[in-house]
């Protein structure tokens, strides 16, 4: 029996196949806090002619069914690849040089359509029973990167879901060995280059994508971008100069690169971190400095990513021991297969999957030998 209480919840997440469609749990991460919800919707009818003041048991059906809500966790140096992926889009992984179990997992933007998750919390009730909620055809709605002083990194996520179910068998959780947070005291952050004591920062994501697609049915539609992405950065530094002020005031635009090594080696002098580099950012402008009393004076700083036409506009590097990238079902067979079938028979088949998969076969027959 588990411990009655909050003490025995679990998340479990897997990638799925098909949106909407339960895929068992592969990774399991510690969480601080969850509020994924039910949302079921009912259509009253306003028909009159029963001479009531209340309405009729007959008059309502069920509308609208989906889900939604927040996740809240303390970022760690292993499984995150899964949630970055769901995240931003695209992933790639590289072997460190120097390193035989390092590896540098790099996350970008890409179109989101056709990358969603089926995320699983473990609920225990007072007798001491875990019971699975398991939500389908989860997508990231906006994500939240920050980090004060005394405190770890944290990961904030608002999720939308296609659908509950509590019929799936609640998955068996495992955890990585060696997994820790990163904590306040391994993060360098560098705003055009230059670094300042800075007191807290938070780096938020919105994915631009409309959660109530609906037909005439009540099937959920997957959630597709219908607006720009945002990225946006806001930190608070102490007011040492006019150096940073002016990059509001000059209407400068520069690189934020904010970084967070674990306190532990994966092997050598080789650490983990999570690095999320921002090329190009607008400085939007200041809060401050104003004297408030007679402590020392701080600036908070508001920023926007944007894009160069170069450069990706956020990249995200994720060097852990983990090396399981979720490429946003990209499929290559590079460059083409041919297959010959001597003397009589040539087949040549090409596929090309990026950005949809798309397939050319042609075959040839010649005469046979006389």
């Amino acid at each position: 029996m588990a411990i009655p209480s909050g003490l025995s919840a679990q998340l479990g997440i897997a990638l799925e196949t098909t949106y909407g469609t339960f895929a068992t749990p592969t990774k399991f991460v510690e969480f601080d806090s969850e509020g994924l919800q039910l949302d079921r919707e009912r259509i009253n009818s306003a028909g009159l002619g029963r001479s009531t003041s209340v309405l009729h048991s007959d008059n309502w059906k069920e509308g609208k069914r989906q889900a939604s809500g927040p996740v809240s966790m303390d970022a760690q140096v292993k499984g995150f690849n899964i949630i970055f992926e769901q995240m931003l889009g695209a992933s790639s992984a590289s072997q460190v040089s120097g390193g035989s179990s390092t590896y540098d997992n790099s996350h970008t933007i890409t179109d989101l359509k056709g990358t969603s998750g089926t995320w699983q919390i473990g609920r225990p009730d007072v007798n001491g029973v875990v019971h699975p909620f398991s939500y389908t055809g989860v997508k990231v709605m906006d994500w939240e990167l920050t980090n004060s002083i005394d405190e770890f990194l944290k990961l904030n996520l608002t999720l939308d879901a296609k659908d509950e179910s509590l019929s799936s068998a609640l998955a068996t959780k495992s955890y990585a060995s060696d997994n820790c947070p990163l904590p306040f005291t391994g993060a360098t952050i560098t705003v055009n280059g230059a670094t300042y004591v800075i007191q807290s920062i938070s780096i938020k994501g919105v994915n631009g994508a409309e959660a109530d697609r609906f037909g005439l049915s009540a099937t959920k539609e997957e959630p597709i971008q219908e607006a720009l992405r945002e990225i946006t950065i806001e930190f608070t530094i102490e007011f040492e100069s006019l150096v940073a002020y002016n990059l509001f005031n000059n209407g400068t635009t520069g690189e934020i690169v904010a970084k967070w090594q674990g306190p532990t080696a994966i092997e050598a002098s080789l650490f983990p971190f999570i690095r999320v580099t921002l090329p190009k950012v607008r400085y939007d402008g200041p809060a401050g400095p104003v004297v408030e009393g007679p402590g020392r004076l701080t600036q908070t700083f508001t920023a926007m990513a944007l894009n160069n036409g170069t450069d990706e506009p956020i990249t995200l590097v994720y060097r852990s021991e983990d090396a399981d990238t979720y490429p946003s079902r990209s499929i290559s067979l590079s460059p083409s297969l041919s297959v010959s079938l001597s003397p009589s028979l040539s087949v040549s088949l090409t596929i090309s999957s990026s950005p949809s998969l798309s397939a050319s076969l042609s075959a040839s027959l010649s005469p046979s030998p006389s």
